[in-house]
């Protein structure tokens, strides 16, 4: 599943939000739930956001249920260490909730987003608070999902 990429930047944080807001609300929630939560892989570190300007990332705190969506706005050139040796992120994320249902589905096809916003954090203290993902059904090598072999999909 492809994510859509908003252009923010825009000078203004008001705006910056309601871009991320239409970007968001593009997104289909049960397909979503089904293509990329229900198959991340493997967590990201830090030598891995060299590669991750303007990108989204899924996020899980590492001391509650807390879990999120977030796109990583920051132009590559950014992305390498500053003159104190350290990465700032600049990041918008929306929280995902799940909402019950009397009868349906799963939790993973109730999703919704809640509580947007922006921060700023030190790379070192965001892997520190959380796990990072991306938001791919295939952020492993597709062999080692077993849907393709070295010579073409089974």
């Amino acid at each position: 599943m492809e994510l859509p990429i908003p252009k923010m930047d825009s000078g203004s944080q008001v705006k910056d939000m309601n871009i991320l807001k239409k970007t968001v609300d593009k997104i289909d929630m049960v397909k979503f739930g089904n293509e990329v939560l229900m198959n991340l892989k493997r967590p990201l570190v830090e030598s891995d956001f060299k590669n991750l300007s303007q990108k989204w990332i899924v996020v899980i705190d590492n001391s509650g249920p807390h879990k999120y969506l977030m796109f990583v706005n920051n132009t590559p050139s950014e992305m390498s260490k500053n003159d104190v040796g350290r990465i700032m992120l600049k990041l918008y994320y929306v929280e995902m909730d799940y909402y019950m249902e009397r009868f349906g589905r799963n939790r993973i096809q109730n999703l919704k987003f809640i509580n947007k916003g922006f921060y700023q954090e030190s790379l070192t203290d965001f892997l520190d608070w959380a796990i990072v993902y991306l938001p791919s059904p295939n952020n492993s090598h597709p062999f080692m999902n077993w849907t393709e072999t070295p010579w073409g999909v089974k």
